[in-house]
């Protein structure tokens, strides 16, 4: 019971997430972040993972710097478990990139 609740709260907070995203490349970008980073990485509420916190990301990094992280994590940090996030697109790690520039 206690499982099937946490799981319908976490998808109520997803949803309910995308309303806040500003345009529909923004909204793209958080439907990628779902599928490909939301699995590790939380946006800084209440639950803990084993990813780095990316509530803030677009303020502590510039989107270059963002693109880097995504493409070879290892160098900015080889104790991190992040595998590079591979089977995108241009125009989806574009709209990724525009996402995670916009959590200031």
């Amino acid at each position: 019971m206690k499982l099937k609740l946490i799981v319908l709260l976490i998808y109520l907070f997803i949803n309910s997430y995308s309303v806040y995203c500003s345009d529909s490349s923004t909204t793209k970008g958080f439907l990628i972040f779902k599928t490909k980073c939301f699995g590790c990485h939380s946006l800084g509420f209440d639950r803990k993972k084993e990813g780095t916190n990316l509530r803030h990301v677009g303020k502590r990094h510039s989107e270059k710097t963002l693109v880097a992280i995504i493409r070879s994590p290892h160098i900015f940090d080889s104790s991190k478990a992040m595998p590079p996030v591979t089977g995108m697109s241009d125009k989806e790690e574009k709209e990724l990139l525009k996402y995670l520039s916009s959590l200031k």
